[in-house]
């Protein structure tokens, strides 16, 4: 007897964008932070994007601007391996259950 189980998996995703420019009012980082971090308690792991300027950062590359990333229960921590300097455009992406 061969028996199939299915698993349906039925969830509802967003994707979150946040961009701001270090230096300017209301960004998430000031010149010198190597950490940020997005409380959002419903974050997909392994879906965080970013991207300084227009270079699209890989994660963990030790010789170039790169990061790594802790996902927690409540919060995302995003730490660079640089300094961030004022005028830098970050985008932030991410995808979030709905």
């Amino acid at each position: 007897m061969i028996i199939n189980t299915v698993k349906v998996i039925t969830e509802s995703i967003a994707f979150e964008k946040h961009r701001f420019t270090v230096g300017e009012g209301g960004a998430l980082m000031v010149e010198g932070d190597t950490v940020l971090i997005i409380t959002d308690a419903k974050v997909k792991t392994e879906s965080i994007h970013v991207v300084v300027n227009t270079q699209t950062l890989d994660e963990g590359v030790p010789d170039e601007l790169s990061y790594t990333v802790v996902y927690n229960l409540n919060n995302i921590v995003i730490t660079f391996n640089q300094g961030a300097e004022n005028g830098q455009k970050y985008t932030i992406s991410y995808a979030k259950t709905v």
